[in-house]
């Protein structure tokens, strides 16, 4: 078993398994109806049933569909999924895009449904939050200040909570929702993401990381935490392996009762996977871009990494202006707690890697997105660059 969806009951304190999977799905929202919930997976998104659970497809998605996801009060679906040049977001019923450019991931609809706020990178390579009414334009709510993310609507409309990480590491903000006042809730020593107010107004639920996280991993010990709107009151009323996929997005009950969550699992009797089995994982996260759109995201200031060997390189030479992180050190470059750690590689820049097919880059891809970074992209292989007339240099 991977995943476990479950829901936290207030008035019990007791949580009810819905249903469980070896399939990795992520990011539980109620239906306004509150009889049954949505969660993502395998890019799709699929209906739960309360009453009797199961995995139902929701067709009229992209395929490309991640994490970031919920309703409008109505009940229409809005989701963020990949497309070309990165993460765009879209009704349900409209194959047209409604965040003005990529990448924008959604997060929260107002109360009153006339609005939305979601986390984009307009500037350089900063997350910052913004706010748009579904006819008018984005407004930037944050000035980069930090990486700025999870944000969403207060019960009357009135206020934006969301987690940054301009003082040393992610905490709890909020601001008045014309992007004015912002204050941190509280201060302490975890790594905190994801707050998500009660529809009534009463409670404030939010994911909290061990000290010492970077970017939203998946995998780690965890405390989902509940406090007053103001930040006091702070109380773990969970804990469990989770982080990425666990409380993304808005996921109490329409009467405030009750929430739901993604718990997840590591089974020591898990199946034995191939490399095919890897690759095709890695390559479904992982979106895969052109030559073209490859040279748009440096100009706008991307890194590109080259995970070749040595060898390979010197045959073949390399991109003008990569950097070569060979496939075998990634993991100890990409690690900011090491001194080993490559400052090319940063969790707030877009990353583009590429190998000499496309095999390497999906799996580098993934591993980097388990490691906390949110903006990985997946060029191909080295004939890729050159193809798009992307100049080259001796390695």
């Amino acid at each position: 078993m991977r995943a476990s969806l479950e829901v936290f009951s207030l008035d019990t304190g007791q949580t009810r398994v819905v249903l469980q999977t070896d399939r990795l799905i992520e990011a539980p929202n109620f239906h306004p109806s509150g009889q049954w919930l949505m969660v993502n997976g395998d890019g799709q998104l699929f209906r739960v049933p309360l009453d009797q659970p199961a995995l139902h497809l929701i067709p009229g998605t992209t395929g490309r569909c991640n994490n970031d996801h919920g309703f409008l009060p109505a009940g229409t679906v809005i989701y963020s999924a990949h497309r070309g040049q990165g993460a765009e977001i879209f009704r349900l019923d409209d194959p047209t895009p409604i965040s003005p450019q990529p990448p924008s991931w959604f997060h929260g609809t107002a109360p009153d449904g006339k609005s939305m706020t979601y986390a984009a990178a307009r500037h350089g390579s900063t997350v910052d939050i913004y706010a748009k009414p579904f006819d008018g334009p984005e407004q930037r709510m944050t000035g980069g200040e930090g990486h700025s993310d999870g944000p969403d609507y207060s019960a009357d409309g009135s206020q934006i909570f969301y987690n940054c990480d301009r003082t040393g590491h992610a905490q709890i903000w909020v601001m008045d929702a014309n992007g004015t006042n912002h204050r941190h809730l509280f201060r302490d020593a975890n790594v905190n993401w994801f707050p998500h107010p009660s529809p009534d107004g009463q409670h404030l639920l939010y994911l909290a990381y061990p000290p010492g996280t970077h970017g939203h991993p998946r995998d780690l010990p965890v405390a989902l935490c509940l406090c007053a709107p103001d930040g006091t009151g702070r109380r773990r009323v969970l804990e469990f392996l989770g982080g990425q996929g666990s409380l993304n997005v808005p996921c109490w009950s329409p009467d405030s009762a009750a929430f739901a969550f993604m718990r997840y699992f590591q089974p020591e009797d898990a199946m034995p996977v191939t490399s095919k089995d890897l690759i095709d994982a890695a390559n479904a996260a992982v979106p895969r871009i052109s030559g073209a759109e490859a040279q748009a995201k440096l100009a706008a200031g991307a890194v590109l990494i080259d995970i070749r060997d040595s060898a390979e390189l010197a045959a073949s030479g390399k991109a003008v202006g990569s950097v070569h992180i060979p496939r075998g050190s990634l993991e100890f470059k990409a690690d900011p707690s090491l001194p080993s750690h490559d400052p090319a590689l940063q969790f707030d820049r877009p990353i583009v890697l590429h190998c000499a097919a496309g095999g390497r880059a999906a799996l580098a891809g993934k591993l980097l997105q388990d490691m906390g970074y949110t903006q990985v992209f997946n060029l191909g292989g080295f004939k890729d660059w050159v193809e798009a007339d992307g100049p080259v240099e001796k390695a």
